[in-house]
């Protein structure tokens, strides 16, 4: 698909595995449109045939096995969180995104971040394995969303302004 000349400019920010999948099955609404990705750097080759510029987000999973040494579960959160948080202010001020599509999970928080503070727009799509509970993510991802959208209505009731969107699939 040909991208259409636009001035807007979208980050599809995700981290692994499904997350990357749902991400996916929207390509053909940001295709149109200038993108880039902020992922993990083990999903390059799901998007490399799509052309777009890519940068890398840090996530808990490259760096703890969390059940193993799970008394270095925070700390090294907090660490990773705030290296992507530095790392998302760079990503922003070199793009300079219009708003940022997510599907989650964590490591896609600290670029919402940096959108929602510089006056951006962030959607945020709670996952499609998430059915009769909220992710951890999407709590804080939902109060800087300026829309967000629950794939089961079975999260309604955690997220009465949420939008229910249906199956990504």
């Amino acid at each position: 698909m040909n991208k259409v000349k636009s001035d807007i400019k979208i980050c599809v920010a995700y981290s692994s595995g499904g997350h990357g999948q749902q991400a996916l099955q929207l390509t053909e609404l940001y295709n149109k449109y200038d993108f880039f990705y902020f992922i993990k750097k083990d999903e390059i080759n799901m998007t490399k045939k799509l052309g777009a510029r890519h940068y890398y987000n840090y996530t808990l999973e490259t760096y703890i096995n969390r059940s193993k040494m799970s008394y270095l579960v925070w700390p090294v959160t907090f660490i990773l969180f705030s290296l992507n948080f530095i790392k998302s202010i760079y990503v922003f001020l070199m793009e300079k995104p219009d708003f940022v599509i997510s599907t989650g999970s964590s490591s896609a928080l600290p670029i919402c971040i940096i959108c929602k503070l510089f006056g951006k727009k962030v959607v945020w799509i709670e996952s499609f394995a998430k059915v009769n509970k909220p992710g951890r993510a999407s709590k804080l991802a939902y109060y800087i969303s300026d829309l967000f959208i629950i794939q089961w209505k079975e999260l309604e009731k955690f997220y009465p302004k949420a939008v229910y969107g249906g199956s990504i699939y």
